[in-house]
């Protein structure tokens, strides 16, 4: 009788995307801030990015961009960029 399978429970998979993250932050350089063009908004605010001075990009991830105050109050309720869920500190 072969083996009964088990999907991988939630923790697990949470622990395989922490320890490729970590992976990659110790192997591979950070990626680099995908640029931002005119009329691109904010998925947290809605608004419109606007000034680059202003914005925080993902740097483990996917690269995009977001204003840094509103990614300041995404990170009080979750470490994860919100385009990709890459660990985000």
């Amino acid at each position: 009788m072969p083996p009964p399978y088990h999907l991988p429970s939630p923790r697990w998979s949470q622990g395989a995307r922490a320890l490729s993250q970590f992976k990659r932050r110790l192997i591979e350089r950070p990626v680099k801030p995908l640029p931002t063009e005119e009329g691109d908004i904010c998925v947290i605010c809605f608004d419109e990015l606007g000034d680059p001075d202003g914005l925080t990009h993902c740097r483990w991830g996917c690269g995009r961009a977001v204003h840094g105050e509103c990614m300041d109050r995404w990170l009080l309720r979750r470490n994860d960029c919100v385009f990709c869920g890459a660990w985000w500190s």
